[in-house]
């Protein structure tokens, strides 16, 4: 996410020029942030999975 900072940062001087780029690095930054948001619950969720189907194995089958 520090690359990100840093383009921002970079970008920000010009973007005082251009107000309508502003407004679309701003709804793309957006959509970034929702997509990254979106893979890091999926990781979350993939090991979740993971983490209960080695405890499935784990226990013993049958009472």
């Amino acid at each position: 996410m520090k690359s990100v900072q840093a383009w921002v940062s970079f970008i920000q001087p010009w973007t005082r020029c251009f107000p309508t780029l502003t407004r679309r690095v701003r709804t793309w930054s957006g959509i970034a942030q929702r997509w990254m948001n979106g893979v890091e619950a999926w990781m979350s969720g993939v090991q979740g999975g993971v983490r209960s189907a080695r405890a499935a194995e784990a226990a013993p089958a049958g009472p």
